[in-house]
């Protein structure tokens, strides 16, 4: 039988196979391992909190489901709904016989996110959106602002929404 050399080497310091000493600090394991996991939860919250303008386009994503879910319940109701819009946000109302009442449970205008505008085409900050009973509508051009960029919204006649940012 043939001899195999010896992978391990014995180590010389008698010390060195004690326990570590507490004030020996940590190791480059050690070290490496906590500063990956920090680099994972940094990620993780830059991802989540976004900037400026990935708040717009959520801000633009919603107020477009918002006007799709419009369309959606006059279809559903048989009924004429509007989306109405301010200065200070929109809100979604249906006609009834005793007129325009709330679409939305709470019944509560939902709020344009601090420092955003809209701009109604030509005409400013007011307007609305009316939905027939079959979900057509005169069609509309919206564009939300804030921190210096814009995304365009456009209604169709038929209720379908286009979405674009502006200067790109």
């Amino acid at each position: 039988m043939i001899a195999m050399p010896s992978l391990f080497v014995a180590d010389a310091d008698p010390d060195r196979n004690t326990p570590r000493r507490a004030d020996e600090g940590f190791s480059l394991i050690e070290m490496m391992t906590a500063l990956f996991i920090m680099g994972l939860i940094t990620a993780g919250a830059m991802l989540t909190l976004g900037g400026p303008r990935e708040t717009l386009g959520r801000e633009v994503d919603r107020l477009a489901a918002s006007i799709s879910g419009a369309r959606d319940a006059a279809l559903i109701r048989n009924r004429a709904v509007q989306v109405l819009f301010s200065s200070e946000g929109y809100e979604r109302k249906v006609r009834t016989r005793a007129g325009w009442t709330a679409l939305d449970p709470s019944g509560t205008p939902t709020p344009w996110v601090a420092g955003s505008s809209l701009q109604i085409g030509e005409s400013g900050p007011e307007g609305a959106i009316v939905f027939d009973a079959t979900g057509l509508t005169e069609g509309a051009r919206l564009t939300l602002f804030r921190d210096g960029r814009a995304y365009d919204l456009t209604v169709t006649g038929d209720g379908r929404i286009l979405r674009e940012a502006v200067g790109e």
